[in-house]
């Protein structure tokens, strides 16, 4: 059911769902999702009249005949469509597998992404599959479901609270037969996975989504994540790992991936190592320290330097937006030292200045030895350029056109690492 598939009539609005907002209220005990569906759900006509309960939220092996909630012909037929496709994921199907798995909740993700009536819809489906089933495992797969569709998209307004409040109390569903069956490994699993979930529904309430629509899911990476990976240290918003640090009691200034790897990188062997951030780091070896880095453990000290200097550009162009926003901008001024301090230091949030601070005056005195790693003031600058600033609408612009601008970048972040006061006052 890839977004082609879904029939344009779908659309059409059957209730009024409000568009998630960053005001939400907060998850209450007394909040169930079941009256949720009470109150929204399809009603089943009667000779006499329309009643409610036509639907239930229980697991089952059987693919739906129409939509929990009450939506448009069209919509429903979306909702079983996609109802399909989790049965498939979560192997709750006797149906066998022959599509990847990436594909199945790609194509739940599709429609949610592109039908927003049936977001709703979606994450009642997957609560409905884990509640009383027979299956740990199809808690741990429903959870990776809740994880991928929450990265995606956001829930109504008024189901949010209710959604936030049945991942308070989900373990309490697994499994229905025998809680035991669950080994500590699952159980576990599902714990990581239910915080994980968590925050990934609160960041893009708040934030917005992290996934864009056309990305396809990496299901197993959802499941390695650390119990720290909900501080979403990579591809995150910076002031919002800003906030959650607040909120953790840590009052380092800035994020905690830059602040490690950057007291990693003040041993003095980093000014003896010739190409230093030029010199790629083999990828399996960043993607293993990143991987450590989201567990939640952030001693870089023993880790090759070279791949932390990876690891920190990395962390750096992964950040959405880009430490510096506002490109074009930049691009106006760039051969105007003064102006490009003036600029970030009026127009860019509190946060990112900091993170300018902090990487500047690191830059600048690495180039002080740039005898020995043959790295420069403009060196690093035109490698860390890519990584601070970048043009989010650059089609059409020609293949000339992109080589002066990537200069011009490279221009204005030397300006900074040149620039930059050496202290806050001055």
């Amino acid at each position: 059911m890839a977004i082609a598939d879904v029939p344009a009539a779908a659309q059409q609005r059957s209730r009024p769902i409000p568009r998630a907002t960053s005001s939400v209220p907060p998850p209450t005990k007394d909040l169930l999702v079941e009256d949720f569906l009470v109150k929204y759900g399809r009603k089943k006509k009667t000779v006499f009249a329309f009643s409610s309960g036509d639907v239930s939220l229980q697991w089952q092996k059987e693919p739906l005949k129409a939509s929990l909630l009450s939506m448009t012909p069209n919509q429903s037929q979306a909702a079983v469509g996609a109802f399909k496709q989790l049965l498939l994921f979560m192997g709750d199907s006797t149906a066998p597998i022959l599509t990847p798995r990436s594909v199945l909740i790609g194509n739940v993700v599709s429609a949610g992404t592109s039908i927003r009536e049936i977001r709703d819809e979606i994450f009642l489906q997957i609560c409905k599959q884990m509640t009383n089933c027979p299956s740990a495992d199809t808690v741990v797969e429903g959870f990776k479901a809740l994880v991928i569709c929450a990265s995606a998209f956001a829930p109504s307004r008024e189901f949010a609270p209710y959604l936030s409040s049945w991942a308070v109390r989900s373990l309490n569903t697994m499994p229905a037969h025998d809680p035991m069956q669950a080994s500590t490994h699952t159980l576990q699993s599902c714990i990581m996975l239910k915080r994980f979930f968590q925050f990934r529904l609160r960041y893009t309430i708040e934030v917005g989504p992290l996934m864009r629509p056309t990305t396809v899911p990496v299901v197993d990476d959802v499941a390695h994540k650390g119990v720290r990976s909900h501080m979403i240290m990579f591809g995150g918003n910076l002031q919002w790992i800003m906030k959650l640090q607040a909120e953790e009691g840590l009052t380092l200034g800035v994020p905690q991936a830059l602040h490690e790897c950057l007291r990693a990188l003040a041993n003095p062997q980093a000014r003896t190592l010739k190409g230093i951030f030029r010199t790629a780091a083999e990828k399996h070896q960043v993607h293993r320290e990143k991987e450590v880095m989201l567990s939640g453990t952030y001693d870089l000290l023993d880790a090759d330097l070279i791949v932390v200097a990876d690891l920190l550009k990395a962390w750096l162009r992964e950040l959405h937006p880009p430490v510096i926003p506002i490109y074009r901008q930049c691009i106006d001024v760039a051969e105007q030292p003064d102006a490009c301090l003036d600029l970030v230091m009026k127009r860019l949030p509190k946060e990112n200045v900091r993170v300018l601070a902090m990487l500047t005056r690191f830059l600048r005195d690495l180039a002080r030895s740039a005898d020995q790693t043959g790295m420069d003031v403009d060196n690093l600058a035109t490698v860390f350029a890519p990584n601070l600033l970048r043009d989010e609408t650059p089609a059409g612009t020609n293949v000339k056109e992109l080589a002066n601008l990537a200069r011009v970048s490279a221009t204005f972040v030397g300006n900074l690492i040149r620039g930059w006061p050496q202290r806050d006052n001055e």
